[in-house]
């Protein structure tokens, strides 16, 4: 395949631009009715500055080591911060201090796996392995909605796990191909797979926020 991975990227950060505006206009119309949708416009915003840092790391104006470090802490944090806006805006229990923990035991591994041994294999492991254990929870909340919820909770599930399948395909593709350098110039299959599989479940999960907002506006002016 003949992609540019750094273009690719890119494209993914002016997506995700635009489903922080999106969702901006969610909790503009509905910041004093639910809680959470915040942390949701915080999620979109921190992924599409990380993948804006990611495509103008060396030879653009960020360092590589600083492009690896920021670029990933904004987008483990940002899928931590999406599970918390789910926690809130269903009234759930969000166990601050143990994403928090998770938060900086991840970013250990990713330092060490940079600065000491620097190991793209590694890297990329732990940011799937992440991604995977984030969405995972989140499939697990939306289980508790399935009965209010039941096709807005259906679909949910369907792009969360889409975000684990895609995980576990990033594992299993670094611990087989044990990838060297920068991802990239990586250009394989599985890397275009990746990108552009995030790049759609992106899109569905702002529609999917959408029809769950309403829905609720809906079972409340019901009652």
């Amino acid at each position: 395949m003949n992609l540019d991975l750094r273009t690719l990227v890119f494209n993914q950060a002016v997506g995700y631009a635009l489903c922080a505006g999106m969702m901006a206009l969610f909790w503009l119309q509905n910041r004093h009715r639910f809680a959470g949708i915040g942390f949701w416009v915080a999620d979109f915003a921190m992924q599409g500055i990380a993948l804006a840092v990611f495509a103008l790391r060396s030879p653009g104006p960020i360092p590589t080591e600083l492009s690896i470090m920021v670029g990933n802490a904004l987008i483990i944090g940002g899928t931590i911060s999406f599970c918390v806006g789910l926690e809130r805006f269903f009234e759930q229990r969000s166990h601050s201090a143990r994403k928090i923990a998770f938060l900086v035991i991840y970013l250990a591994i990713h330092a060490y796996f940079t600065f000491v041994k620097s190991d793209l294999a590694a890297r990329n492991i732990n940011t799937a392995a992440a991604i995977l254990v984030i969405f995972l929870q989140c499939i697990w909340v939306m289980n508790q909605q399935k009965a209010k919820y039941s096709f807005i909770a259906k679909w949910l599930t369907v792009v969360f796990a889409g975000y684990c399948v895609i995980s576990v395909v990033r594992i299993i593709s670094d611990i087989i191909l044990l990838p060297q350098g920068d991802f990239l110039a990586q250009q394989g299959p599985v890397d275009i797979f990746t990108n552009m599989g995030y790049q759609v479940l992106v899109f569905a999960l702002t529609f999917l926020i959408f029809l769950l907002i309403n829905q609720r506006l809906f079972l409340e002016n019901a009652e």
